[in-house]
């Protein structure tokens, strides 16, 4: 359903759209579980990598093709605090295909998937 509006902060056009909503600030909510997506997904060639860390940890981000080589290390072994934690990727060099970003935090992985489309 398409909903229209004049301005970011006008009230939506359309009857039946859903009230407009206060969005909290993410950075200072501490998320419970350790989380990993990518935005936008497929991408070309920029994508923007959004990771969730339950506790201050040591951490490392690498992306992997889909046989399981290293094409790319965003964080290696650095220790970056509990929260939300936004990494830019650049696929320029890389081919189009399907690749994996892998987090390392002591003993737990997070994996998922993403899809360069030239």
């Amino acid at each position: 359903m398409l909903y229209l509006t004049m301005q970011a902060d006008d009230e939506p056009t359309d009857e039946s759209a859903p009230a407009r909503t206060a969005v909290l600030e993410s950075h200072d909510i501490v998320p419970r579980d350790l989380a990993l997506r990518n935005c936008p997904n497929p991408f070309n060639p920029h994508t923007h990598i959004l990771i969730s860390l339950p506790h201050s940890l040591v951490t490392t981000v690498e992306i992997c093709d889909v046989l399981g080589k290293k094409v790319g290390a965003l964080v290696q072994r650095e220790f970056l605090c509990a929260g939300r934690h936004e990494l830019a990727f650049n696929g320029s060099e890389l081919p189009s295909g399907i690749y994996r970003c892998e987090v390392n935090v002591e003993s737990q992985v997070s994996v998922s998937k993403m899809m360069l489309i030239r």
